[in-house]
């Protein structure tokens, strides 16, 4: 096995003992099980049918077991259903016939008890781990029946991520080798070794999110929705899933991307790829001067230092033009809706040669790309000649006064003509967004909590119809007022994504209480309000005292792009503030065209205060 792969199979290994480790209190496990059947996410039937296999019992059931492990560490397979369908053993429960369906379900109890002390954990990426007991089952035979709740997340909604700060404190006078806290509570599992090495791999089925290395080599493995790996440092083994994933590069590097679907940045500089230096080589140069090799194994190594292993043209948005080559692409446009018009310019990385030429349709509009010097030429019915290396495409609609999300479409070229011994290539279609500009029929329905943190006594600016966000949770993006720069919402990352992605995690009349698809809490006529169901001990102050203390964030959105960049959620508690008075006033002042109508202070550590409003945007 290659040093690379040794590296890959110690880290799953490894990965998987953390979370045997987490795993190995049989209450936490038995929870698990529990809260499938008790919450209706599954039934005692489809717990057996999609999460239970039984096998012939032949020879050791931990040798087995074990085997599986190993082979999975080494990722000859994925899970329990490859490993056993590779040994032509394996069956579904359901396909059994049991005397009584219930005495199969029982066997649940026994392989968490240990009954015939067959009780075996084994960790699987991404799932929860694997359990068996042997049992004499009529008709069948003494068989071994092995529970495995990878399919069993797979087909379900259960997320255990609210579930890890209780089970940590439970475990946390057992051991100290645990995983990651913070990193469990986002749906992914982290450990750093001794010598600081950061493995990591979500742990929840389509979890997605950043997972960071720590300077050292570290490994880590991306899961099925779009993930961020960054190195940071190190000679990382970066390993993508399913899904768009963004990798965050150093030198030393290694990429296994298993669909081509991302991007590859270098010094927060995104790698696009580059032309052959000549005919023939291997090696290609980007316009950014980074040099791209083709190695003969079929991996991609850039800059003599990062490999993308078994690379392909296009893979992960990188092109490699051959020589002579000409590329096209469209660039991105947006414009507000009454605009009726946006403009794309569509353009070759070089003017084809005197005599050559390449025909590209966009829309409904064809252009013939010819040299500037090109005399040779005729006037085709519908094809519109442009001599040079640059064209303009004009998309046109109707505007109109229904409030609707943005539309966001793609434009897109193909080459339908060119040259005899002309190489072409289209590497990038063009993105458009029309901004939708029609208002809501109640402009004065949203109000979230802002805090004054610049302290200039201004909490929020006029409606210009450049920021949209999405207040009542509507999967809508409406025009909207917003914060003064300087200053910043009261937010609660509900969903533990790193982002607010609505009202309802902001406090105001939009924050929803007890259900994710609608307000339902009519106590909460503002945010104050809102916030008042946080303060447990009923002291009328939010403060250390109250649980949400350490959950509640600052937004500062900077930019005033109503999207939660990076840099942009502090923790409260980080900020200075140490108490929100919930005892508001009412008031009604106009404020660049919204109103004000509650407003409280807030306390800093140093005594200091601060007022916090309580907005209706207009």
């Amino acid at each position: 096995m290659s040093s690379t792969g040794s590296r890959e199979a110690r880290a799953r290994i490894e990965l998987d003992k953390a979370w045997e480790k987490l795993m190995s209190n049989q209450e936490v496990v038995k929870e698990i099980f529990d809260s499938l059947i008790k919450n209706g996410i599954v039934t005692p039937a489809e717990l057996m049918s999609n999460g239970a296999y039984y096998l012939k019992y032949e020879g050791n059931v931990k040798e087995l077991l074990g085997n599986y492990k190993l082979a999975k560490a080494n990722g000859e397979v994925d899970n329990v259903d490859e490993f056993f369908a590779n040994k032509a053993k394996l069956k579904k429960i359901n396909e059994i016939r049991f005397p009584a369906f219930g005495g199969a379900v029982n066997f649940m109890g026994d392989a968490l008890s240990g009954q015939n002390g067959n009780r075996i954990v084994s960790g699987i990426a991404f799932d929860i781990g694997t359990y068996a007991v042997t049992r004499f089952i009529p008709g069948v035979g003494q068989a071994m029946l092995v529970l495995d709740l990878t399919n069993l997340l797979g087909i379900t909604d259960i997320d255990l991520r609210d579930k890890f700060q209780d089970w940590y404190d439970r475990l946390g006078g057992t051991t100290n080798d645990l995983p990651d806290l913070e990193m469990l509570k986002k749906g992914i599992l982290q450990i750093t070794m001794h010598d600081g090495t950061v493995y990591a791999r979500p742990f929840m089925p389509n979890a997605q999110g950043s997972l960071f290395g720590n300077g050292k080599d570290d490994v880590l493995f991306g899961g099925n929705g779009n993930d961020m790996l960054i190195g940071h440092g190190g000679a990382d083994i970066l390993i993508g899933g399913n899904g768009k994933d963004d990798y965050f590069v150093d030198n030393g590097d290694i990429i296994k991307d298993s669909d081509g679907n991302g991007r590859v940045f270098l010094e927060n500089h995104q790698l696009k790829g580059g032309t052959q230096i000549e005919k023939g080589s291997n090696i290609y140069k980007g316009k950014d001067g980074v040099k791209y090799e083709l190695k003969d194994n079929g991996d991609l190594l850039i800059n003599d230092s990062i490999t993308i292993e078994n690379f392909s043209n296009d893979n992960l948005e990188i092109h490699l033009s051959e020589f002579g080559e000409i590329n096209i692409s469209i660039s991105d446009a947006s414009a507000v809706e009454k605009d009726q018009s946006m403009k794309f310019i569509v353009s070759l990385n070089k003017e084809p040669e005197v005599g050559e030429f390449v025909k590209v349709s966009v829309g409904k509009k064809t252009y013939k790309f010819m040299n500037f010097s090109e005399t040779n030429y005729t006037i085709d019915e519908g094809v519109e000649n442009v001599f040079g290396a640059q064209a303009e495409y004009e998309y046109v609609w109707n505007d109109d006064t229904v409030k609707e999300e943005d539309e966001k479409f793609k434009v897109t070229a193909n080459i339908v003509g060119k040259s005899d011994g002309l190489k072409a290539s289209v590497i990038k279609n063009g993105n458009g967004t029309i901004i939708d500009d029609d208002r809501d029929d109640d402009p004065e329905d949203v109000d979230p909590i802002i805090i004054d943190l610049n302290k200039n006594g201004i909490t929020s600016t006029k409606l210009n119809n450049t920021i949209y966000f999405d207040h009542d949770n509507n999967n809508f993006k409406e025009a909207s007022s917003w914060i003064d720069k300087g200053d910043a919402f009261l937010a609660l990352d509900k969903n533990n994504n790193g982002l607010i992605d609505n009202g309802n995690e902001l406090f105001g009349n939009h924050t929803i209480s007890n259900t994710r698809f609608k307000y339902t809490n009519n106590k909460a006529t503002n945010g104050y309000e809102a916030l008042k169901a946080y303060d447990l001990n009923g002291d009328n102050v939010i403060d250390s005292k109250d649980e949400i203390y350490d959950k509640l964030l600052l937004w500062k959105d900077s930019n005033q792009n109503a999207i939660t960049d990076k840099g942009e959620l502090i923790k409260l508690k980080d900020s200075g503030i140490v108490s929100i008075d919930l005892n508001y006033k009412n008031i009604n002042t106009d404020e660049k065209g919204n109103i004000i109508k509650q407003s409280s202070t807030v306390t800093f550590e140093d005594g200091s205060t601060t007022i916090a409003n309580d907005v209706w945007f207009k």
